[in-house]
């Protein structure tokens, strides 16, 4: 799921901890993102990530909410 949502084959951080870094942010965001329950019917992580790049209010819900 983190290779399609966030295309992290693609990466190109290898030195030091930053891909473990990386690794651990990009966990924490899709289990975030999983966890919102915005609109009753299903909407896909890549979505729901698109929409918190376009909308401050549904990333300040994203980040904040239970």
């Amino acid at each position: 799921m983190l290779d399609v949502v966030f295309r992290e084959d693609d990466c190109r951080v290898r030195r030091g901890n930053g891909a473990l870094n990386l690794n651990i942010l990009r966990k924490l965001a899709l289990y975030r993102l999983k966890k919102m329950k915005k609109e009753k019917k299903r909407v896909r992580a890549k979505r729901r990530m698109m929409y918190t790049a376009l909308d401050s209010g549904f990333l300040y819900e994203a980040l904040f909410s239970e």
